[in-house]
């Protein structure tokens, strides 16, 4: 039961069950199975976590060191952090020629991606950053492949890019039913990344990471081909948003009080805004 095969011959996804095998498990069940119309298996993964938060960084950390390793940035002078540097000067260019800010913090630097070991975004990078990360590797990496016809590495790395972003645009601008095909650019993107990390794991050279998490992707892929059911709908922006609020008051608080400290001032801050509304509604 390796997690790490991510074949067809693979072990675990035959431990996926349906509603009724969930419904008849010792464990606690869901409060949500006493709602009528409730199925297991509409219960899908945070893609944020999931994935900008999640698999995303070990993408974006290794494509970098690959870019860098395949000379791709070789007319650079200077050291590694020189060649990062110009790497997201390079990127706050084409961000901004689409109308996008690319964040200048965190920057990026060998201690940001967890260079001399495996690869990954640390965890400064908001998820935001991160897509918009992924972004401009779609583009990236397509236009050094077009330039590399020869270099498999570079064609693989392309695809499995391309893949993961174009399956996030569908996502944000689809409703609520998607296109069956649309899980398919999920599951391209996991077997190029795992075809990558394989070929650099033949080479003694840590890249493209492979963790548990990585399996939501595939749940997700299958989730959507089996119901058609938007899985980015369910993504926590909104909540992940409410935390960062909360933890903005606490750190300001004493440790002691923080408790109560906290639903205080937010309660405070709430008054005054609906007062704010109302001023506003009054004069219009």
């Amino acid at each position: 039961m390796n997690y790490r095969n991510i074949s067809d011959s693979a072990a675990w996804p035959h431990t996926v069950i349906d509603h009724h095998t969930y419904l008849r498990l010792d464990e606690t069940i869901s409060p949500w199975a006493c709602i009528e119309g409730f199925q297991i298996e509409n219960v899908s993964f945070d893609i944020l976590h999931n994935l900008f938060l999640g698999t995303a960084r070990d993408l974006v950390a290794s494509a970098i060191s690959v870019l860098i390793r395949q000379h791709v940035y070789d007319h650079v002078e200077g050291n590694a952090e020189s060649i990062l540097g110009y790497i997201q000067r390079e990127m706050a260019r084409d961000c901004k020629s689409f109308g996008l800010y690319m964040p200048k913090k965190p920057a990026l630097s060998e201690a940001a991606l967890n260079f001399g070991e495996y690869p990954e975004l640390s965890g400064k990078f908001k998820a935001a950053h991160v897509k918009l990360l992924l972004f401009w590797f779609a583009r990236k990496t397509q236009e050094v492949a077009d330039a590399a016809q020869e270099d498999r590495v570079l064609q693989a790395l392309a695809t499995c890019c391309y893949a993961i972003h174009r399956f996030v645009d569908i996502l944000d601008h689809a409703d609520l039913i998607v296109d069956r095909d649309s899980g398919e650019l999920s599951l391209l993107h996991t077997r190029a990344y795992t075809w990558l990390s394989a070929c650099y794991l033949n080479r003694r050279i840590m890249l493209f990471k492979i963790r548990p998490k990585f399996h939501y992707l595939w749940h997700q892929a299958v989730t959507l081909k089996t119901w058609r059911i938007n899985v980015g709908v369910f993504a926590n922006w909104d909540e992940e948003a409410l935390l960062g609020k909360v933890k903005f008051i606490a750190v300001a608080c004493h440790g002691r009080t923080v408790t109560q400290r906290v639903f205080e001032r937010y309660l405070l801050v709430f008054a005054l805004t609906i007062h704010r509304h109302s001023e506003l509604e009054a004069l219009s």
